[in-house]
């Protein structure tokens, strides 16, 4: 994987450079040809680059959007940096969610119908990257036909930032989720089978379906491509809930077993995904050894963090691992509000509650081992 982002890495920044020559050679030239930019001309063009930018990710969703309406799909949602839009109960709604630095745009829609082997892929996922060098083109060429410095420093500006979108979301495994990773990723028939339940699991989310309503195609648990981490992740959690632990813990031990092959970013968290399931199991130890894996600053910024999921792994950490039952009893009810107010699916919320409780029962030993609360 470090070899193949080497060589992505590589192509990128020989793409750049391409782009700067023609900069030298076809820009500048055309600026100094207009007498360059004065210092309120530089400003008008920083704020166009910076809205063509905001723009630009717009038209690229739109492109998935399109795209997706072109080959079979239906809408599920539609985010731009924290707005998403997305659709429930055949109605669409709004809502603001955290800003993450993995997703400034983000378009999902669900196949219509049901799994195939030929199911359409490549257009939903290349769409974003059609539009962008269809803008790219266009606004390149008409550069070179207007005389007008501002509508010249314009198209310039859109050209330039879709040029860099085009890049960046089409040269595979630059990063570990853009449109050309999926396309190579998804000539293989698990991934596509992962991307089909992954969306499915999606629409049942924002229908508030539980962990046991969900349904997924047949796995062999052989697949170590982060595209189906998400499933396998749920599919964990779908099997413990509806009680059947031998398929949960198979695919624990999956991922467990393959940390090595998913990028470093994602092994903090599968650890806490895993831990959480070994303390569920009454696997206390196994649990401890996980968390003894974590560095301190991941641990620091659990700690530190308000979303829900953090909040809980941080609790489920200070209670099994640090065995610090006073302090995380006095922290359980800021965590359950947080998990009752700021889950945005319910299924979420019902996990969390469900480790919550277990929580509450486990402190309650410790604290006073003569009290004992049922655990239903």
């Amino acid at each position: 994987m470090r070899n193949k982002k080497a060589v992505s890495v590589s192509i990128l920044f020989l793409m750049i450079l391409i782009y700067c020559i023609y900069f030298i050679l076809v820009v500048e030239n055309k600026l100094a040809e207009m007498n360059y930019l004065n210092y309120a001309e530089s400003i008008f063009t920083f704020i166009v680059l910076i809205i063509s930018f905001f723009c630009s990710i717009i038209f690229h969703e739109g492109g998935h959007l399109l795209f997706g309406f072109l080959t079979g799909y239906k809408f599920l949602s539609f985010q731009i940096l924290n707005l998403l839009i997305y659709k429930k109960n055949n109605k669409l709604k709004f809502s603001k969610q955290p800003l993450t630095r993995e997703i400034l745009g983000q378009c999902l829609m669900v196949y219509k119908k049901e799994f195939s082997d030929d199911i359409p892929y490549k257009l939903y996922n290349l769409g974003g990257v059609i539009i962008n060098f269809t803008l790219f083109s266009i606004s390149t060429v008409l550069s070179f036909l207007v005389s007008n410095k501002l509508l010249f420093v314009f198209l310039f500006c859109i050209s330039a930032v879709n040029y860099l979108l085009l890049c960046t979301n089409s040269i595979p495994y630059l990063s570990d989720y853009n449109d050309g990773t999926n396309i190579l990723l998804l000539k293989n028939l698990e991934c596509r089978k992962a991307l089909y339940d992954q969306l499915r699991m999606e629409e049942s989310f924002y229908e508030d379906k539980t962990y046991a309503q969900l349904e997924f195609l047949n796995y062999d648990y052989m697949n170590t491509d982060l595209i189906v981490l998400p499933v396998y992740v749920n599919m964990m959690y779908h099997y413990f809930i509806v009680g059947n632990y031998f398929e949960a813990n198979n695919i624990k031990i999956h991922l467990y077993n393959n940390l090595h092959n998913y990028p470093k970013m994602y092994h903090e968290l599968l650890i806490c995904e895993i831990a959480y399931c070994d303390i569920v199991f009454n696997n206390n130890f196994s649990a401890i050894e996980l968390y003894s894996k974590l560095p301190v600053m991941y641990i620091r910024a659990l700690k530190n963090s308000k979303y829900p999921s953090a909040a809980v792994y941080a609790l489920m950490y200070e209670v099994f691992y640090e065995n610090n039952y006073a302090s995380a009893m006095q922290k359980l009810p800021y965590v359950k509000s947080l998990v009752e107010n700021k889950c945005f699916f319910y299924a979420e919320k019902e996990k969390f509650n469900y480790s919550l409780m277990y929580l509450q029962n486990y402190l309650n030993r410790q604290t006073d081992p003569f009290e004992f609360n049922s655990f239903n």
